[in-house]
């Protein structure tokens, strides 16, 4: 049995740590995640364009579908 608590041993291992990851292997990673994020964010804005262009072809058969407005006329008065 070892003499010092478990966090003590676990803060003493973490001090010790040497990470064997180059810095060749996290900037492929990096690269990665940039390509993955550039992606994303097209994919966004095509489906972006998508709606708005399904938003007025909406609002253009809801218009049509409306017919003619017709002038609004006030409260008649009587006579």
């Amino acid at each position: 049995r070892l003499s010092i608590p478990v966090s003590e041993l676990m803060r003493r291992g973490a001090f010790a740590y040497e990470a064997d990851t180059g810095v060749d292997e996290v900037a492929a990673l990096a690269d990665a995640a940039r390509g993955a994020a550039d992606r994303a964010g097209a994919a966004i804005e095509e489906a972006l364009s998508f709606i708005v262009a399904s938003n007025r072809r909406i609002a253009a058969m809801e218009a049509a579908a409306a017919g003619p407005k017709r002038p609004k006329t006030g409260p008649r008065k009587a006579v």
